[in-house]
């Protein structure tokens, strides 16, 4: 009886070890499997961890629109105009509404480019500063009413020589939607017009015989400013002839 129970108890033992080896192989990972990556969080992100896990979360931040609105360039697109059915619907309100506000005339952050005034080179040559900009209605813009000067800190580079200067730029701090022009703008020969929001020339009829004139011959043009019509080009006269405005051409200098 003894004997044969030391056999079951090395059998026992036998398979309690196998039992044991299974369960570790279970939980090592298989050569060429991969384990599933544990997602990162920011402030787990040591100095020591590789470059790219860094990285790879820079784009929301510097991209997000809570610290930058920043525009290059004023574009205007024609946009292909697609009716709803519905105008009443609170989708429709909400997001109209949510628009108009965006959109709003307002101090806006535009980038600026610099040029130096001599052959100096300045650097950085661009710099970020609130501009208006936004919708009016009608003939109305969106301009400042109230501004500011911004200094910047540069460096200026000229025939290979680096030295700290410092530069001024004009700010938007508030505004207005009104007319780019204004009565006060107009000339002698021009009158206000508030419904357009501009001066327009008094002397109709020049501006009509320039078209006539431009009709016949596509050599003149009409200046809005100047209120007088001009020669599209002039030429340099040979000797004994002068340029005529008049007829947008040489004569001779005896002719009247």
């Amino acid at each position: 009886m003894v004997r044969w129970s030391s056999s079951y108890l090395s059998v026992f033992l036998a398979l309690l070890v196998m039992l044991v080896l299974q369960t570790a192989a279970i939980g090592r990972p298989r050569l060429g499997s991969k384990r599933p990556a544990r997602p990162l969080v920011m402030n787990e992100i040591s100095e020591s961890a590789p470059d790219n896990l860094v990285l790879a979360k820079m784009p929301a931040i510097v991209n997000s629109d809570k610290y930058f609105n920043i525009k290059s360039t004023k574009r205007r697109l024609k946009a292909n105009v697609n009716p709803i059915s519905d105008c009443k619907s609170q989708t429709f309100k909400e997001e109209l509404n949510l628009l108009r506000s965006k959109v709003k005339c307002k101090p806006r952050l535009v980038v600026v480019h610099l040029e130096s005034t001599t052959t100096s080179t300045l650097m950085p040559n661009s710099v970020l500063v609130k501009r208006c900009d936004g919708m009016c209605s009608s003939t109305h813009k969106c301009i400042a009413n109230v501004t500011r000067d911004q200094i910047f800190y540069v460096r200026e580079i000229k025939n290979n020589l680096v030295s700290c200067s410092s530069v001024i730029v004009s700010e938007d701090v508030s505004c207005t939607c009104d007319c780019p022009q204004r009565a006060t703008d107009c000339k002698v020969n021009q009158d206000y017009d508030k419904d357009r929001c501009r001066c327009i020339c008094k002397n109709e009829k020049d501006y009509e015989k320039c078209h006539d004139k431009r009709k016949k011959r596509n050599m003149y043009y009409w200046d809005d400013k100047e209120c007088s019509c001009f020669c599209l080009k002039e030429k340099v006269c040979t000797t004994g002839t002068v340029w005529n405005r008049k007829h947008c051409r040489c004569i001779s200098e005896s002719q009247p």
